[in-house]
This record gives structure tokens, C-alpha cells and sequence, in this order.
């Protein structure tokens, strides 16, 4: 079908009404070349599938024959711009209490990555979340951040506290000692900032690793123990469950 016809299919009937080759065809097609865009959308689903093409660096698109910069650029917009629109459409902002609802809130925009990823959460007063914004991507083992580059939207932002959330690639969440590190700088960045750091969290696949539970780091405003007031509404978990489940990892030893 030609590309004029889908997008005329699509003013028709709707967009939920065409195939994910056909949409993909409408954002990196060109008219005349209807066989070749084809060929093109149905390689790019076969190799990464739509979930990947969600979640893949645009540079990475260009290893399929004939995709080009700006076919790349499109695609990684267009998923970029759903991704907004269902933060924007959520109706209530999420209250974020405890590692577990923070797992919970960024577990899929993390999935399948094959590189750390480093997140900051920006929360209001009351710990609900205002904001997610990626601070930097690092290499295949290994996440680069700066506690500059980690505060500057929320300094921007105004935002009350802070929570910092990246991913193992592997799977495994334990914590290493530079992530232990990153922790207790961010920490003290933020309390000269006055931004607390309220916790780290990282994110491997459907497990998590809480560094605030899992070391008793003490958080917050200075001359506070692991338990101090100004992260008791954090580390509150909502049920039971989740009590139980963050007492066990916080006295599992660190490996």
C-alpha cells in the first residue's frame, strides 16, 4: 500500500486501527518507495520488536540497511513523545513511600535496557512525585553521574527532596562499593543543597536493592539516624507486605 493510502487509512479510521509495520511506515517512509519502506519497518520489528524500538538507542537503528539519521531521530522521537504523554495523562501523582512503589513507578521505562541508566525522582513536600528525569547513561557495566548534573533539575525544579533510581543491565541489584560511593556523595550534595536524597534505589529487572535499607545509610538532613524523621514518610512501606519484605533486605549482608 502506498504511503499516501496508509495515511489516508489512518485519517479514516484511526491510528489503533493500522499494524505496527504500518505505523512505522508512516513515520520513516517516503513517498515512491513502497517496497523498500516495507522491507525497512519489518526488519526493524524483526530485529528489535516494538517494545526494543521503545527502548533502543537511536544511534543502534542505523545497523539496519537503509535506516537513516533522521529515520532513527523519528522514531526515537515519536516514542519519546508516548512516553511524556502517559506521565502527563496520569491522573494523580504517585506518593512515593517506600523502595517497593519506587520499583514499581520506573521498573518498565528501565526494562531491557542493556546500559545503566541513572534517574532522578523529583518530589514535592508531601514525597509525591513530580518528575522523572535521566541524568545520564553510561556504559554496558557502568553509569556516570555527576552529583551537579543529579541536582540541577531539581534545583531548577524547586523540588522538596529526591530520589536516585538506576538499573544493572545483569539483572543482579546488589549494590558495588562505587554505587555505595555515588550514594554518600549525592547525599551530602544534597543536604549543602538542601535537597534531601531520600533514597537510592537500584532497579535490576523485577528485583530491587534499596542502598538506605540495605547499608542503614542515615539520609535526610545532617545529625539524622537511619530512622530520623524526615524519612520517616519515605520509609514507611504501605502494608505489610512490604514491611516484611524491606526488613529481609535490609539484613541481608552485602556481598
Amino acid at each position: 500500500m502506498p504511503l499516501a493510502e496508509l495515511a489516508q487509512r489512518l485519517f479514516q479510521v484511526g491510528a489503533e486501527a493500522l499494524e505496527a509495520p504500518q505505523l512505522l511506515r508512516i513515520l520513516i517512509g517516503a513517498p515512491g518507495a513502497v517496497g523498500v519502506d516495507a522491507r525497512r519497518a519489518a526488519e526493524l520489528l524483526a530485529r528489535f520488536g516494538l517494545d526494543g524500538l521503545a527502548r533502543v538507542r537511536a544511534p543502534e537503528l542505523l545497523a539496519v540497511d537503509g535506516v537513516r539519521r533522521l529515520h532513527a531521530a523519528r522514531i526515537g522521537a515519536a516514542f519519546e513523545l508516548a512516553r511524556r504523554a502517559e506521565r502527563v495523562a496520569r491522573p494523580e501523582r504517585p506518593v512515593l513511600r517506600s523502595p517497593a512503589r519506587v520499583h514499581a513507578q520506573v521498573a518498565r521505562e528501565l526494562a531491557g535496557l542493556e546500559r545503566e541508566v541513572f534517574l532522578v525522582l523529583l518530589l514535592d513536600s508531601r514525597h509525591r512525585l513530580r518528575r522523572i528525569e535521566r541524568v545520564s547513561e553510561g556504559t554496558l557495566t557502568s553509569s556516570l553521574v555527576h552529583p551537579r548534573e543529579f541536582f540541577c533539575a531539581a534545583v531548577r525544579e524547586a523540588a522538596a527532596a529526591v530520589i536516585a533510581v538506576h538499573n544493572h543491565p545483569s539483572g543482579d541489584p546488589t549494590p558495588s562499593s562505587e554505587d555505595v560511593e555515588i550514594t554518600r556523595r549525592l547525599r551530602d550534595a544534597g543536604r549543602l543543597l538542601g535537597v534531601p536524597l531520600l533514597d537510592h534505589v537500584i532497579i535490576g529487572g523485577e528485583r530491587y536493592e534499596s542502598l538506605r535499607e540495605r547499608l542503614q545509610l542515615p539520609m535526610g538532613p545532617p545529625g539524622l539516624a537511619p530512622g530520623g524523621v524526615a524519612c520517616d514518610a519515605f520509609d514507611e512501606p504501605a502494608d505489610a507486605s512490604e514491611r516484611s519484605a524491606a526488613l529481609a533486605r535490609s539484613r541481608a549482608p552485602v556481598q
